[in-house]
């Protein structure tokens, strides 16, 4: 007999088939909820997070809006032009920014938003004026 050349000969592997077992769905009756409360509490902070998750931009808008507003009522000397207002150069600024594409990113938008809109206000308010003569 000649010497075997592998260290492991071949071996047959034999596969047995058998018919899949049934499987048998056993419905366990559901636990009683120890606190509804706790329930209805986790319910309204899920919906809670998922209305401030809607509402961010608007979030932003009015942050922008009010930062603008403590720093005016603060006193602080921001450089502006006249005829636009503090919030409406700022505003404008921004604006001019993302549409050349200085400045990327909507959180970034929403706060231009923000300051258009109180120069808006200020605009039908009276407190601002187009007019760019004296």
């Amino acid at each position: 007999m000649a010497k075997a050349r592998f260290a492991n000969p071949a071996r047959a592997i034999v596969v047995r088939q058998s018919s899949p077992r049934p499987i048998i769905k056993v419905s366990a009756p559901r636990p009683l909820v120890s606190s509804r409360r706790r329930r209805i509490g986790s319910h309204l902070a899920s919906h809670a997070s998922r209305v401030a998750a809607d509402e961010k931009h608007r979030l932003y808008a009015a942050g922008a809006a009010g930062l603008i507003g403590y720093a005016e009522k603060s006193g602080w000397n921001l450089p502006h032009v006249d005829a636009l207002g503090v919030a409406g150069t700022y505003g404008l600024g921004g604006w001019l920014a993302l549409k050349a594409g200085l400045i990327k990113g909507k959180t970034f938008s929403h706060a231009v938003t923000g300051l258009l809109c109180v120069a808006a206000f200020q605009f039908g308010k009276g407190e601002t004026s187009l007019k760019l003569t004296k």
